[in-house]
């Protein structure tokens, strides 16, 4: 049964259905995974190539390879928290599951299965370009090889303990805050991320440190927290002591999660939020437009699960986080304004920065297929399939460009531009934002997907989002690409201007395309 169990799970979590996936969906999905495990393997890998020789020369392999390790787990803990407590206690099948005639511990040991599969995956994106680094230099023993494989296969187990300790304290938290537990838990993920790109970023001059005072920091590293310091000897120099302490510390608090979990996983999966009574307390009602009504009732539909807005929204925590470094180190950034050469390229970096993070932002791309079986609902209502398309059109506007104009007045405000540069600088990542609003919109519109059983289906694994996705990555990075391999002779501020025009043109012509087409293909639904 628990073989059974997991295999639903994984169908689940995979979007893998009775239906025969086509040719064309499974390229695209392939090609989206390839070009992201690629940039992030790339990313870590380049890091861990300049390190290896630094740590080798100091006599302190063994602090590399701690510290790939503390690396992978703190990235399979950070993308895999919100997974834990989603699957743990927010299925959909949770209540359906219970009514069967299935131990806790079954049900509970089925989702931690198919969640280890995932942060092998997460693991897997740090773990393998730091290994494949270091053996481009020196070798490792036979026995460090296997000891490396086993902590890979062991090390997910301390995360998932890690982030189940902290799904049982917000199942328990959650139900005490009502309506507002899904901003509760989106503030506190922009925390924890937030917290760790901060540690990322002051990384370097950890490592700067830790190579000047090698021997003193390794005796402090063994009398403070020795398990680190195992952890690193049982692949840099095969010792079985270290491997062996280093299970330990994996298994042991991930078997005693499993037993406090599954003695009370059915009172967690059943508790409800304590929800105010509404109490009417007289007076008139606030009449709304019908465009304003249809907007609300998209933002809470969409606010409704918060995995769908950590997946849809990403650019909305990004770019808080950057308005707060932004605030923090504000001076430090503006020492560039110092430096001539680099004056003509402050407006057209500041935009490309604005329309990453809005590329990042994906929601129209899933608005028609998170309405699911309630469409007809919809469709019933006396309105014309257009004030329907844009209200959905305006949702994912409004929630996205008052942040880019935010944040557009902050770079503009620190790189002192001129008004004319400031404006330009506000209106090039609008265009752009309108387009992958449109662009996500047509193509859900194109290929709606309305037989999901988890509404995060929709956001990762739709070929409208795949599709916006890879498009908005594309053009991101692309402009940049082709503006130093082609047009590096052109003025930059000329070049900006010439790809907004397009841009705009392409908004135009996408708008023609969702006032003609779109109305035909909704009645079609």
């Amino acid at each position: 049964m628990l073989t059974q169990l997991i295999k639903i799970r994984l169908k689940g979590l995979f979007g893998i259905g009775r239906k025969k996936i086509k040719t064309s969906k499974l390229i695209l999905y392939a090609l989206l995974i390839l070009i992201c495990l690629g940039s992030c393997m790339f990313l870590f890998g380049s890091y861990f190539y300049s390190l290896a020789p630094l740590l080798h020369g100091a006599g302190m392999d063994w602090g590399y390879f701690a510290l790939l390790c503390l690396s992978s787990l703190v990235i399979t803990f950070v993308f895999g928290v919100f997974l834990v407590y989603q699957e743990l206690y927010h299925a959909k099948d949770n209540e359906l599951l219970m009514a069967l005639p299935l131990k806790q511990s079954t049900i509970l040991l089925s989702r931690i299965s198919s969640i280890l599969l995932i942060s092998y995956l997460y693991e897997l994106i740090v773990f393998l370009p730091g290994i494949i680094s270091y053996l481009l230099f020196y070798p490792l023993t036979l026995l460090g090889i296997f000891n490396a494989l086993i902590i890979f296969l062991t090390m997910p187990l301390l995360a998932i303990a890690i982030s189940a300790l902290i799904a049982y304290v917000a199942a328990n938290v959650v139900t005490f805050l009502g309506r507002f537990k899904n901003l509760v838990i989106v503030i506190v993920f922009t925390l924890a991320f937030g917290a760790y790109l901060f540690v990322v970023a002051q990384l370097e001059s950890f490592i700067t440190e830790f190579v000047k005072n090698g021997v003193g920091i390794v005796e402090a590293i063994q009398r403070a927290f020795p398990p680190l310091y195992y952890l690193g000897l049982a692949i840099s120099e095969g010792n079985m002591l270290g491997l062996l302490i280093s299970l330990a510390i994996f298994i042991l608090p991930f078997m005693l999660m499993v037993y406090i979990l599954s003695t009370n996983f059915i009172k967690l999966c059943t508790s409800k939020p304590k929800n105010k009574k509404a109490i009417y307390k007289g007076g008139g009602f606030k009449r709304k437009s019908t465009m304003q009504a249809l907007i609300v009732r998209e933002l809470r539909h969409y606010f409704n699960n918060v995995m769908v807005i950590l997946n849809g929204a990403m650019g909305l925590l990004f770019g808080i986080i950057l308005l707060v470094a932004l605030a923090i180190y504000a001076r430090d950034v503006a020492i560039l304004t110092a430096i001539p050469p680099l004056r003509p390229y402050f407006m057209p970096a500041c935009a490309i920065v604005v329309v990453f993070i809005s590329s990042m932002n994906i929601m129209s791309s899933a608005m028609i297929s998170l309405e699911g079986k309630t469409l007809y609902i919809l469709k019933s209502l006396p309105l014309s399939p257009l004030t329907i398309l844009y209200s959905k059109f305006w949702t994912h506007f409004l929630l996205c460009v008052p942040l880019g104009i935010i944040l557009s007045l902050a770079l503009g405000l620190i790189f002192a531009l001129s008004p004319l540069e400031l404006l330009a600088l506000i209106i090039i990542p609008i265009i752009f934002t309108v387009f992958i609003d449109l662009l996500g919109l047509i193509a859900n519109l194109w290929k709606p997907k309305f037989d999901w059983v988890n509404e995060t289906t929709c956001v990762k694994q739709s070929i409208p989002s795949v599709i916006t996705v890879l498009v908005s990555m594309i053009i991101s990075f692309g402009i940049v690409i082709i503006y130093f391999m082609f047009f590096i002779n052109i003025d930059i501020n000329l070049f900006t201007a010439i790809v907004s025009l397009i841009f705009l043109i392409l908004d135009i012509l996408l708008i023609i395309l969702l006032n003609s087409w779109g109305p035909k293909r909704f009645a079609e639904l």
